[in-house]
């Protein structure tokens, strides 16, 4: 049997509440977002992209 690669696209939309967060709230929503990609991802290809540019990517950094 051939080796067979699958992909599950999902797509997520950033509330605008969350942009109305103090910075430091903003702050743990980014680390305890990163704690749960890192954690998913052992053992599996994991990647993420933006279909409106730039701006998303600067606010998960």
């Amino acid at each position: 049997m051939p080796n067979r690669t699958f992909a599950k696209f999902s797509f997520f939309k950033l509330d605008p509440a969350w942009l109305r967060r103090d910075l430091g709230r903003r702050a743990e929503d980014k680390r305890q977002l990163l704690a749960a990609r890192e954690d998913f991802s052992k053992g599996r290809s994991l990647g993420a992209c933006s279909t409106v540019g730039t701006r998303f990517a600067a606010v998960l950094s």
